[in-house]
């Protein structure tokens, strides 16, 4: 699929055309590109950019901060999401 066919896509709510965005950007070392997409999917409830995010994070050393932050802006947070916080606290 081309990009512009999966940004129509992702525009309109499309999961996994987020995802896939957030994969491309990746791929082309657009890191941050790549983190806004997957956080997108993510909030949608990918658990594929939900993975990546992890994935992204551990390689930049940012994980806990963010693992922190997403739970305690994210009210819909799991309760799993909000125990790792609560253990890295």
């Amino acid at each position: 699929m081309n990009v512009e066919k999966l940004l129509k896509l992702a525009k309109s709510g499309d999961i996994d055309a987020k995802y896939q965005l957030g994969r491309l950007a990746e791929d082309a070392g657009q890191i941050d590109e790549a983190k806004k997409w997957f956080h997108e999917a993510a909030a949608g409830g990918s658990p594929a950019a939900m993975n990546a995010i992890d994935s992204l994070l551990l390689l930049a050393g940012d994980a806990e901060k963010e693992i922190r932050a997403a739970a305690i802006k994210n009210p819909n947070a799991t309760a799993e999401v909000k125990a790792i916080a609560s253990l890295l606290n």
